[in-house]
């Protein structure tokens, strides 16, 4: 983790209580040793064979107690079931536990009770003895086969489980704890948990997706560095549905209507009251956060498409994890649930009927959301002020081999004093004095396109700027400036980090107690056009 992500972890969460990581370790160990208990003694025909090989070791046991014992003796059947249940365990190695050191052990009086063994007699106790080691020993190598399977099959099944979001989250440790609803991907939730480790709790769609698993290594970096569970799953279309959420089957009826009702608070996801935020004075909140932006195209400045994450998704998760946190207790009468939406707020959503509402006005019409955060308004304001920068008289060019990306980054800049030409269709002089945006459909491809024309010389590298999706490309346009001679810099802007900042900045206001409403106003003020 970079020291600014140190820094920025550091200064708006709670730090991580001493010996975190060794209570990371042992829960992990605990719940794989329970994982393997259950799986060795689970499996009723294997419970079944191996009582019988016991009672069979046992019962040869007590036969050779009766054969060393006098018939009529007095406590000859007491001492003979405790000789035999002496031996099982030595059994399993082949040993057996003298009768008259077992006699002294047990302050009992040999003599009277012990026989003289005859050679014929002593045969029949040896055989006994081998008889017994046998059935124990193939019941203890088995056994030791089967436990040393069952653990490897527990930690590769705990394993699984993590990876695929199916493990509850650890419930120690860590205090203040944020909610994220990221759709299939999400790169600006990739960012959060690299910042800010396990105070956030992404929900994703589908674990098997490659920048999922790169959050879930940015969550090792930032946790303990096992593999401890970091965010749940739950499958597209299914916010709603109980069994996304772990919830047992319905079994009892709760409420006395003659129907079976789900019990919210036996659910496999936990919400706990250490996960609420301080909201001012004596209170507290719990923030759930919905990334709606649209994966590999995270800078969501197309006038339409569909959102990774449906504002009916949003509505829906917003809704269950607070009748999770209700039922389970996470909650009290005076806390606050307060939801906060990242989406293209002015995108047009259109009925059956033909009619459109801007996704704003649907979001507030049906009180959906508390705060959003508009996806485009950052972005052009970070262009903007880039822009600025390079003292081009309010004209630049734009790369990009999308039409609807460059018409409607033009007419955003168009509304704030900016005219926008197409990069192709410049002249070699334009390419060189004015500024150059750059943005192709992925991170990976402003990235290479930038280095092309970097290492072609055909624009000015203070001038030019890479839109990116992922922090992963500011990175590699870190290492792109390096290795080019001469060594230079290149800048950018980076939908995840201005998303990131965004969602910082919301809950550093509810932390101070400010109302949503203020806080929307305050950040659209923030990001309108001056």
């Amino acid at each position: 983790m970079s020291v600014r992500d140190r820094a920025t972890m550091s200064g708006e969460f709670p730090k991580s209580p001493p010996g975190q990581a060794l209570r990371d370790r042992l829960e992990a160990g605990r719940r794989i040793a329970q994982s393997c208990v259950t799986n060795v003694f689970g499996d009723s025909a294997n419970n079944a064979a191996m009582a019988t090989s016991l009672g069979t070791v046992l019962a040869i046991g007590v036969y050779e107690g009766a054969l060393l014992t006098r018939p009529g003796a007095l406590g000859r059947a007491r001492f003979c079931f405790r000789y035999g249940a002496a031996q099982v365990l030595p059994s399993v190695i082949w040993l057996t536990k003298p009768a008259r050191t077992c006699c002294e052990a047990w302050r009992v009086e040999a003599k009277p009770l012990l026989r003289e063994v005859s050679p014929r007699r002593e045969l029949k106790v040896l055989g006994a003895q081998t008889l017994r080691s046998i059935v124990a020993g193939f019941l203890g190598i088995a056994q030791v086969m089967r436990l040393v399977d069952s653990s490897a099959a527990a930690a590769s099944d705990y394993d699984e489980r993590v990876r695929n979001g199916h493990e509850p989250l650890f419930e120690t440790g860590v205090q203040e704890r944020v909610v994220r609803l990221a759709g299939r991907e999400s790169d600006v939730t990739e960012l959060s948990v690299r910042r800010f480790g396990a105070h956030i709790v992404p929900v994703f769609e589908d674990f098997s997706l490659p920048s999922v698993r790169r959050t879930l290594a940015a969550a090792r970096t930032a946790g303990s560095g096992v593999d401890t569970p970091f965010g749940w799953h739950v499958p597209d279309g299914a916010y709603s549905k109980m069994e996304s959420w772990g919830v047992p089957p319905p079994t009892v009826d709760r409420d006395g209507d003659g129907t079976a009702d789900y019990d919210l608070s036996r659910a496999a996801f936990r919400v706990k009251r250490e996960w609420l935020l301080p909201n001012g004075p004596n209170r507290r909140a719990l923030v759930v956060e919905a990334d709606s932006s649209v994966g590999e195209q995270a800078l969501a400045l197309g006038a339409e498409g569909a959102d990774d994450l449906t504002l009916q998704e949003c509505s829906q998760g917003f809704r269950l994890v607070e009748r999770l946190a209700t039922e389970q207790k996470a909650l009290q009468a005076d806390d606050a649930v307060i939801r906060v939406m990242l989406a293209d707020a002015s995108r047009q959503i259109r009925s059956g009927g033909g009619a459109a509402m801007s996704l704003r006005a649907l979001v507030e019409e049906h009180d959906e959301a508390d705060i959003i955060i508009d996806a485009s308004a950052p972005l052009i304001h970070s262009i903007v002020a880039w822009a600025e920068t390079t003292g081009s008289g309010r004209y630049l060019l734009f790369k990009t081999e999308n039409s609807e990306y460059y018409a409607s980054v033009r007419s955003s800049l168009k509304a704030r004093g900016w005219r926008v030409a197409d990069f192709e269709g410049a002249s070699t002089k334009q390419r060189k004095s004015l500024p150059v945006l750059v943005y192709e459909e992925t991170t990976e491809d402003s990235v290479n396109s930038i280095e092309s024309l970097l290492r072609k010389n055909e624009v000015n590298s203070s001038m030019v700027c890479a839109l990116l999706d992922s922090v992963s490309g500011v990175d590699e346009l870190r290492r792109l400036g390096s290795r080019l001679p001469p060594a230079r810099s290149v800048s950018h802007v980076c939908s995840a980090e201005i998303y990131c900042d965004c969602f910082t900045r919301v809950r550093h206001a509810i932390r101070a107690g400010t109302p949503t409403q203020t806080i929307q106003r305050e950040l659209d003020d923030a990001f309108a056009p001056h």
